[in-house]
């Protein structure tokens, strides 16, 4: 009399070992999927706000080369005197964007996006001598033109927010 083996694992073990392989192949797949998608929302996002800061960029060294043939025109015209200044500032309030916040000293802002922008001060120098510079820049900077909102909600099951 034989007595028959049984074998230890048995189909039920393996079928249930495979489930639970396939269901953490299937979870890792959906993690993998839902982070890529968060890191491409992102990426597509940085390159927005980067381009966006480059246009201002560019769009704030036109203003800034437009300034500067100014200046030159005028001081060769009249060199370093009040006459100077008053000539400046009657040939540049026509352009868009620019200010003369105090006798000797000039802004603009360019946007950069839309909720940003480019702020840009310029220091004219009181003794300006033959070969110097006809400005000095005071400060070249990305504002935020919005005030920041938290989000103080919770997102409770069944609220109504």
């Amino acid at each position: 009399m034989e007595k028959s083996r049984k074998p230890i694992l048995g189909v039920g073990t393996s079928s249930i070992l495979l489930i639970f392989v396939l269901l953490c192949m299937i979870t890792f797949a959906v993690l993998s999927l839902v982070s890529a998608r968060s890191d491409y929302r992102l990426s597509k996002k940085n390159a927005e706000h980067t381009k966006d800061y480059y246009e201002a960029e560019n769009k704030a060294n036109e203003i800034l080369m437009t300034i500067d043939k100014c200046l030159e025109e005028q001081y060769t015209l009249y060199g370093n005197t009040e006459a100077y200044l008053q000539h400046v500032k009657t040939a540049l309030e026509d352009t868009e964007g620019i200010v003369f916040s105090s006798q000797r000293e000039i802004e603009y802002h360019v946007p950069a996006g839309s909720k940003q922008e480019l702020s840009v001060s310029l220091l004219l120098p009181q003794d300006l001598k033959e070969g110097d510079s006809y400005y000095q820049i005071k400060s070249w900077k990305l504002v935020n033109t919005e005030t920041w909102q938290p989000d103080e909600t919770l997102p409770v099951y069944g609220s109504d927010k």
